[in-house]
């Protein structure tokens, strides 16, 4: 299969990832490494949670008050309409973060991760394609986390910058629930080295 050498590729895709794949490789480009994610090793997504719990609870809470007067028959007039209505739009927000966390499983069925010898690819291959990439000069600083089922997580530093605060900051691309991390990790660390091997040669 062209770009795809079957002695590196550690997990078979379904053939409509694999084919949205190959349609995002440039000529002469080299996977060294794609899986999907596992969707269950996804937990950390379930961390918003420990904001949306609080924020939904305090504005249900909230509504239900301000609604006291309306639900108890009391003349308010226009206002009491409006101000429990006012909590409504907090509510959906509530709601909508307490629903992410199931959206990010689901998509991570859809999700491919691929390293090629040129950059690292995320591909969402639903009804319509879309791929994030970082090319391999890019690559910052690399933090994994190896799990005993060698299942993973990695997070590569990109661009740094100073935000308002005067405070350093970090971009980052995260690729969370990988299998055979360790190696992607090891197949990263060669790309990055290899890349700046070839720039030194050619300067």
């Amino acid at each position: 299969m062209d770009g795809l050498p079957s002695g590196l590729l550690p997990q078979i895709l379904p053939p409509q990832f694999e084919a949205a794949l190959r349609a995002q490789l440039l000529p002469g480009e080299r996977v060294l490494w794609r899986a999907q994610p596992r969707p269950s090793r996804q937990w950390m997504v379930f961390l918003i949670w420990l904001f949306a719990i609080p924020w939904t609870a305090f504005a249900v809470g909230w509504t239900w008050l301000a609604s006291l007067p309306l639900r108890s028959g009391a003349e308010t007039g226009v206002f009491g309409w409006l101000f429990p209505m006012f909590g409504v739009p907090f509510i959906l927000i509530g709601l909508g973060m307490l629903a992410t966390p199931f959206r990010l499983l689901l998509r991570a069925r859809s999700t491919v991760y691929a390293l090629t010898d040129a950059r690292v690819l995320r591909l969402y291959a639903g009804k319509s394609s879309r791929v994030e990439t970082l090319p391999i000069e890019q690559v910052g600083q690399i933090t994994a986390q190896h799990g005993a089922d060698g299942y993973g997580r990695l997070t590569i530093a990109t661009t740094q910058f100073i935000d308002r605060g005067r405070d350093h900051r970090t971009n980052a691309f995260t690729l969370l629930g990988v299998p055979d991390s360790a190696r992607l990790e090891r197949l990263l660390l060669e790309a990055v080295r290899a890349r700046k091997a070839a720039e030194s040669e050619g300067g």
